[in-house]
């Protein structure tokens, strides 16, 4: 699988005071603390990608308050509400073994150990524990948990998950 050119790694929620900051919901990240180390970010909406420089970043309650160069006043903060926050791809770090960004994970096929088609992966839900993987199919959808007891075998190149289903998990 291609990786993607860009990966999101927030989004504006709100203008921020008068001056032109933003406050950035941070939950598209695993790695939140990357927002004052960033130099600079491309904007992206409806496909319109521009990049801009990253002026401060501070940590916030529920996210980050960023400031932009060149965004000067509320309106123009306003104004990129919705907004996400990108990065390009090469800039991730590499995963250790058997660990995979969600973007790499959404669309795989996965079929039970039999080798029965259960749907193909739709979405990552994250909890403390550990992450469910919302699996749509034929027969409507299911929530996996992303345990190694469940999931026996995630194969890239083939883009296929081969999972143990466990008594109780069924299909909703």
């Amino acid at each position: 699988m291609k990786r993607p050119d860009f990966v999101a790694i927030g989004q504006i929620r709100r203008a921020h005071g008068v001056k032109g900051a933003v406050v950035v919901d941070s939950s598209l990240t695993d790695n939140p603390d990357r927002f004052p180390r960033l130099k600079e970010v491309f904007l992206e909406s409806d496909g319109v990608r521009e990049k801009y420089e990253i002026e401060s970043a501070l940590s916030a309650s529920r996210g980050w308050i960023i400031k932009f160069t060149g965004v000067d006043d509320r309106n123009q903060a306003e104004e990129l509400k919705g907004y996400y926050l990108e990065i390009e791809s090469s800039e991730l770090p590499e995963l250790e073994d058997d660990s995979y960004y969600i973007f790499e994970l959404i669309g795989l096929d996965v079929f039970d150990t039999d080798g029965n088609s259960l749907g193909e992966l739709m979405e990552v839900l994250q909890y403390p524990a550990n992450d469910v993987y919302v699996v749509k199919g034929e027969e409507g959808r299911i929530m996996i948990p992303a345990i190694r007891d469940i999931v026996k075998k995630i194969d890239m190149d083939n883009r296929r998950m081969e999972v143990k289903l466990l008594p109780g998990l069924s299909f909703e």
